[in-house]
């Protein structure tokens, strides 16, 4: 084997992570095109080119490139890399790299972490250490198996801002009240990548408000409250994807004060751009504040994309009821005005068809239909719901019948249900189900 380099082609920060994570660092600062000028040129072969990573991946050979020694580069475009902060832990036991139990390195072995008081702040710290863009949940009560040996860390509270997860408060090295079947574990993002100008809320009781903070040249940094109003607070919102109603700038470090390179001051924006960094401002770094002046910003905790969809599935449900509705209605008049009387199956018997009239339509009877004087046919008008159906005399026995009541009319009851004029009426005889009547 040899050793040689990598051009610099499509090189990114997300290419820069997986560098620095295979060699044990928390983090990237930034990356260097033009390598030659800070590092020199190097020797040998050029291995890999126009590589492509999506910053999760946990070495470099893993991310996709043209192919071992593929490449149409010289050695003035090999591509350097800027690494922050030894790795102090790790994620074990998980599925993908991204994810696991965390462990943390100190006193020269590896151990746990409580899941105590342990919530998405402290689960951001341990992603942004590792190099990932964020978090996306926890795991408590050893969801990804229980550890072995110290329990290091117990009750931590990280505010989200912190670099390591060494500097976040908590109980004292290897102090705890917690069993292994407490371990914590973390599920690191990895889309998303963070790109110059982007903006973020640290500090404050929920995701929609805390300090300001810029993410530029590798580097997270605060904003200085100067000139800083609800114009400024608006601009931030929008670029997080809030509602921009009622926004508002808390100056004199409101949040808690913020740590590194204060980035912005004199910012100065119409309140319609969409980016901060598109707004007037100081050359990035050129600022006379200090930390105790980090401006910060409290928005509506409305999502934007909330409103969105809720203005675009309202009126389309809305619709699809009116729709649905003016259907039923139609079915509805539609079967009154085509009414017909129809032969009915039930327990074996059937009931003879009714002479129906609808307007000045009238039906034919079938070849089994009852008969009886023209007083017996029926007649149905628009409109008339349900239908009455008149008898001559007496009163039509329920149907279906009721316990063992027997559907039809027994010899010897009165016309229209006994004997008829000229004859004696005979019931159909049945072909299953009740008995004859007696």
């Amino acid at each position: 084997g040899q050793w040689g380099t990598v051009c610099n082609d499509y090189w990114n920060l997300a290419n820069t992570r997986v560098v620095c994570r295979q060699l044990g660092y928390a983090g990237a600062t930034t990356y260097r095109t033009s390598a030659y000028i800070y590092y020199g040129q190097g020797t040998g072969n050029i291995l890999m080119d126009d590589v492509n990573c999506d910053g999760s991946e946990t070495t470099l050979s893993l991310c996709s490139f043209r192919g071992w020694g593929v490449e149409d580069c010289s050695h003035r475009e090999d591509a350097g890399v800027v690494c922050t902060g030894s790795t102090h832990v790790r994620l074990v036991g998980g599925p993908t790299s991204n994810q696991g139990r965390v462990e943390v390195y100190y006193s020269d072995q590896w151990g746990t972490v409580c899941d105590d008081n342990w919530d998405l702040d402290d689960a951001r710290v341990v992603c942004r250490q590792l190099g990932y863009p964020g978090a996306t949940t926890f795991r408590a009560n050893a969801y990804y198996g229980q550890g072995t040996g110290n329990i290091w860390m117990d009750d931590v509270n990280c505010d989200g801002s912190e670099t390591a997860l060494s500097s976040c408060p908590f109980s004292g090295w290897d102090v705890s009240d917690c069993s292994h079947s407490e371990d914590v574990g973390v599920v690191c993002s990895t889309s998303g990548t963070v790109s110059d100008g982007d903006v973020r809320l640290v500090g404050g009781s929920s995701s929609y408000e805390g300090r300001v903070e810029v993410y530029h040249s590798g580097v997270w940094g605060t904003v200085c409250d100067d000139e800083f109003d609800n114009n400024e607070a608006e601009v931030v919102c929008r670029q997080l994807g809030y509602s921009t109603s009622q926004p508002k700038a808390r100056g004199g470090a409101y949040y808690g004060q913020g740590s590194g390179t204060i980035w912005l001051d004199n910012v100065n924006c119409y309140g319609s751009e969409s980016r901060l960094s598109h707004c007037n401002h100081n050359v990035w770094g050129s600022n006379d504040c200090g930390h105790g002046e980090d401006v910060g910003v409290e928005c509506n905790d409305i999502n934007l994309a909330v409103i969105i969809a809720i203005s675009v599935t309202v009126p389309i449900v809305f619709i699809i009821i009116v729709v649905v509705t003016a259907v039923c209605v139609y079915l509805r008049y539609r079967r009154r005005g085509n009414m017909t009387a129809t032969t009915v199956a039930y327990s074996g018997f059937q009931q003879p068809e009714l002479q129906v009239s609808v307007g000045n339509k009238q039906t034919q009877p079938s070849s089994a239909a009852y008969p009886s004087p023209n007083s017996n046919t029926v007649t149905s008008h628009p409109g008339d719901c349900p239908p009455s159906y008149p008898m001559a005399t007496g009163q039509a026995p329920a149907y279906p019948p009721q316990g063992n009541a027997h559907p039809f009319p027994h010899s010897g009851d009165a016309y229209p249900f006994g004997p008829q004029p000229g004859g004696v009426y005979s019931p159909p005889q049945p072909t299953g189900g009740y008995p004859p009547p007696s």
